[in-house]
């Protein structure tokens, strides 16, 4: 199937509530929302779980990947996540 199956990667099924919210974030108005606002969120629960957690994954029960990256000129560490369906 792909590497998540190679490596014996399960991913849950969504509970009603973030049923509710895939839904809601799937309209045009709840899509333009989570744009504006899932920065946001996800830092607040970045920082509430010390990293072990995404806003996505919690909110909406979505497997996310963390992405590393350093900076070229500065050598900051900085860390995004990515969806990964």
């Amino acid at each position: 199937m792909g590497i998540a199956a190679d490596l014996g990667y399960q991913h849950r099924s969504p509970n009603p509530f973030q049923r509710a919210i895939q839904a809601g974030a799937g309209t045009r108005a709840g899509s333009w929302a989570f744009s504006k606002s899932l920065r946001h969120l996800d830092d607040v629960v970045s920082r509430l779980s010390k990293g072990q957690r995404s806003a996505p994954g919690v909110l909406a029960g979505l497997p996310v990947l963390d992405l590393t990256t350093v900076g070229r000129k500065s050598g900051q560490k900085r860390t995004t996540h990515l969806i990964s369906i």
